[in-house]
């Protein structure tokens, strides 16, 4: 009759921090789409859309959904779940793929020099990605707490 109780293993502070960042974007990007509902319905546009236009409504309809993901990521890495963290590990590697190291992208292009505000954002951006993937790759006792194996 001797029962051995496993405790689920405690989720390390830099991962809560994490966790609880993809939950705050998540707000973040609900509160711009009812924002840009809000506005939308206050400024309706002329009778003729733009295809410009008609981009920019449609990526105000995604905030939903990419809110949603970034709720389910941040619940996946609080929980210490896999997935989660091979998820979000994939999304910041694309990330710099497309937008910091692709030929027209912040580094090899000269956008990184040009002052622009939006340059300066995507380098905060990516800055940011680099430090949540450091801590969900090397710092120490993560790997293991989601049950990863040392050759990860």
């Amino acid at each position: 009759m001797d029962r051995i109780e496993t405790e689920p293993a405690a989720t390390p502070v830099p991962v809560k921090w994490v966790a609880g960042f993809q939950t705050f974007k998540a707000a973040y990007l609900l509160f711009l789409f009812v924002k840009s509902m809000i506005l939308f319905r206050a400024f309706p546009g002329p009778g003729a859309v733009s295809g410009e236009q008609l981009l920019s409504d449609l990526l105000i309809l995604l905030l939903p959904a990419a809110a949603l993901y970034s709720l389910a990521l941040g619940w996946g890495l609080w929980r210490l779940r896999p997935w989660a963290r091979r998820i979000l590990l994939l999304a910041i590697v694309n990330c710099w793929m497309i937008g910091a190291v692709s030929w027209n992208g912040l580094f090899f292009g000269s956008a990184i020099f040009l002052g622009d505000l939006n340059c300066r954002a995507l380098a905060g951006v990516l800055v940011l990605d680099l430090l949540v993937y450091g801590c969900l790759q090397w710092y120490p006792g993560v790997s293991e707490a989601f049950g990863a194996r040392d050759d990860d």
